[in-house]
């Protein structure tokens, strides 16, 4: 141990291992993202997940700072990585400021979190692990992701056969019965997908124990088990393409290493049979069935070639252990293909229908982000700006036929990286992606045996993520995960060992050079400079823990206002308010509460805030102008009206109830105008009818409002049956 240069000291921060306690930080960070929820907060998983994952993040960014000004010293990476980690910066800072909407697209509060604060830590995270990875083991980092994996998978189980602890109501769930920790079926399988791969790379390992591989097969059991009762298409795919990378590592493998390296095919049939097949979820009894012959068949592929064959009655003198071995692992092999062709033949209609409804929506989805970046060429409209453009932008088949789906992101995070930051910014991240990509397969190439198997591992969890970030969404639970692959295949695929430069201005007193991690700064200076790294680290996680806090206070409040207590609902509001003044959604809150208390002219002024703060949301716009009509007040409501039909062009709603307005104050000419706008897009939304025959109502037209009212009370839908005409 070199010697302090400032005499010996006892101060247990001059002992304090810093990349300990990061190693500790980045396992509490992988382990508690994607498993935290507030039942108490509206945003139930999203806003404490995004919280932690900030304030965990900013605490691995203070702690690399703490060591480099400790120790003077700041480790050196390659030096494409460096370039690549700076495009980044640069273009997450360009698209912040240049924003429409520059809160929003810094922190994604009122949306998916997904903003460049959360990209910029991140950064900070794929930097943080490489150097962790490059001083010491990947394995606790590991060893967690298997055990959130473990949360998530077991939460989802306790709900699929009716254990879960909690309550859920109609207004808690994101989509479907069984959602897990992370909120969403597709975000929770997404999330088991991509690191099934380590699971089976603990399944496969010669070096543990049988025991211990078979609980490891027995969880993959499970784990598929999880993601048919998820019902989740994109967990399914993900799932295949990481098991397709470990299986390209088994076919590599030489002598009995290979045959214990097919166990790998065993997962593989299984999720592409059970998890498209039983869509529905088997029953308790089936399911662990189902976890004890992958147990034991991973036990059994364990066993060594030769006592393989002995328990065969496959040794004979005629027949050599390695003719033996080649003709077991040949028949393994085609086995697998023969399970998994099985398989996806019988889960064909049910890709078909997925491919067809689900990604056929995405498909308009991803034609609006393609406008947006169109119209923002160079840095984007804005990191989680699409809200705002989505209405504008929509085509008129997707106005109609989805009239109520408001998507608040493109559902593909490279095309919701394009039209947020624009070329800056998706050819930083792609440029990361590649170097990573690059420097995983140059690790998986340059290592053997076990060093091998974990490179392929995360490099498989990796390509997953690439794969599910297709067609999904950077959620807190999720964004993550591809940086701490990055960080760990960027650090294998490096050449020679650490490589540190003293920072300029910062020496230690004395000639001989300092060993590395060695303090350049005495006790009292250390301390002081802890304390200071401190302080403004508690002011930033204070800061962007707002939105949680906002969010907790917001649920307060809807609880408050279900019972009719309107002072409680307002002061939680406040509350709210003070620690996130731009949220649109609460103001929107507060401007009902205020309603329903009698208070119709600061309803009215929240109104207007909410719709200014909400671009792109037409009920926000809708609310302030119903609002402004209600008080008299008809210059104001034309004002937002004519918002309204601006920013959602073809949506039938809005075009029917600004038509509504302007004939109920005898503004024929321009509720007829609007009319016809509407009859052209061939709606057949009884609700949206039924408000047209209001507006006819209005314009005296009372023969053409009765056929339409007649057409809706027999059918239930307007345009369906004799009489029944778009036009009236």
């Amino acid at each position: 141990m070199p010697k302090n240069r400032f005499g010996p000291s006892t101060s247990r921060l001059a002992r304090l291992d810093v990349d300990a306690v990061q190693g500790g930080v980045l396992c509490a960070l992988i382990l508690a993202v994607p498993t935290v929820f507030l039942r108490g907060a509206i945003k139930t998983f999203d806003a404490p997940q995004a919280a932690l994952f900030a304030v965990l993040a900013l605490t691995v960014l203070a702690l690399r700072i703490f060591r480099a000004a400790s120790t003077g010293l700041v480790e050196r990476g390659p030096r494409p990585l460096s370039a690549t980690s700076s495009a980044l910066v640069v273009a997450l800072v360009l698209t912040w400021v240049t924003s429409g909407q520059p809160w929003v697209s810094l922190t994604g509060a009122t949306v998916r979190y997904a903003g460049a604060l959360s990209y910029g830590l991140c950064l900070v995270l794929l930097h943080a692990v490489f150097r962790s990875a490059r001083r010491g083991s990947v394995e606790p980092l590991l060893a967690t992701f298997v055990v959130a994996h473990g949360v998530v998978v077991g939460y989802a189980l306790l709900q699929a056969y009716g254990l879960d602890p909690f309550t859920w109501g109609e207004g808690d769930l994101y989509v479907g019965e069984v959602f897990s920790t992370l909120g969403n079926p597709n975000f929770s399988s997404a999330f088991i997908g991509l690191t099934l791969a380590l699971l089976v790379r603990y399944q496969v390992d010669s070096r543990l124990p049988l025991i211990v591989r078979s609980i490891f097969g027995a969880a993959v059991g499970a784990s598929s088990v999880a993601l048919s009762y998820l019902g989740s298409f994109q967990g399914q795919v993900v799932s295949l393409t990481a098991l397709g990378v470990m299986a390209v590592w088994a076919s590599q493998q030489r002598g009995r290493y290979r045959l214990e390296a097919l166990a790998a095919a065993a997962p593989v049939g299984v999720v592409v049979v059970a998890v498209p097949v039983l869509t529905n979820g088997p029953d308790l009894p089936t399911a662990l069935t189902l976890m004890i012959a992958l147990g034991t068949w991973t036990a059994l592929m364990g066993v060594r070639q030769r006592r393989w064959s002995l328990q065969v009655g496959l040794d004979s003198p005629g027949l050599s252990q390695r003719r033996v071995g080649r003709g077991l692992t040949r028949g393994l092999a085609i086995g697998g293909v023969v399970i998994g062709v099985a398989g996806l033949g019988a889960a064909w209609p049910l890709i078909s229908d997925d491919l067809t409804g689900g990604l056929g929506r995405r498909v308009e989805f991803w034609k609006i982000s393609l406008s947006i970046f169109r119209e923002h060429p160079l840095v984007g409209g804005g990191l989680e700006t699409y809200p705002a453009y989505f209405t504008r932008l929509r085509s008129v088949d997707q106005a109609v036929e989805f009239e109520a789906v408001l998507s608040d992101s493109p559902h593909s995070v490279p095309l919701g990286l394009l039209s947020g930051g624009g070329l800056l910014l998706i050819l930083a991240y792609l440029s990361i992606v590649i170097l990573v990509g690059a420097y995983g397969i140059r690790a998986f190439r340059r290592t053997r045996g076990g060093e091998q198997l974990l490179v392929t591992a995360v490099l498989a969890a990796w390509i997953a993520y690439q794969v599910q970030s297709l067609v999904s969404i950077d959620v807190p639970g999720l964004i993550y995960t591809q940086w701490v692959f990055g960080g760990i295949l960027l650090a294998k695929g490096v050449d020679g060992g650490v490589r540190e430069v003293r920072i300029p201005g910062l020496r230690a007193r004395g000639s001989s050079p300092l060993a590395s991690g060695e303090s350049v700064l005495g006790p009292v200076q250390r301390f002081l400079l802890a304390g200071s790294i401190g302080l403004v680290f508690l002011a930033v996680a204070i800061w962007v823990s707002a939105p949680l806090r906002a969010d907790l206070h917001a649920g307060s409040a809807q609880k408050a206002f279900v019972q009719n207590d309107f002072q409680k609902a307002g002061d939680e509001l406040q509350r709210a308010i003070e620690l996130q003044p731009n949220n649109g959604f609460l103001a929107d809150a507060m401007a009902r509460v205020y309603w329903e208390s009698g208070l119709d002219e600061l309803a009215l002024e929240e109104f207007e805030r909410s719709a200014r703060l909400l671009p792109g949301y037409p009920g926000a716009a809708r609310s302030a102008a119903g609002a402004a009509l209600e008080l008299g007040q008809y210059g104001l409501a034309s004002e937002w009206y004519e918002r309204l039909v601006l920013d959602d062009p073809n949506g039938t709603e809005s075009l029917v109830q600004a038509a509504k307005f302007y004939a109920s104050i005898g503004r024929s000419d321009r509720s007829e105008a609007l009319l016809d706008r509407f009859y052209a897009l061939d709606s057949t939304a009884p609700d949206v009818w039924k408000i047209v025959a209001d507006a006819h109502e209005q314009l005296g037209r009372y023969r053409s409002a009765g056929r339409i009212r007649l057409c809706l009370d027999e059918n239930g839908q307007y345009g369906i049956g004799v009489g029944c005409v778009y036009r009236p």
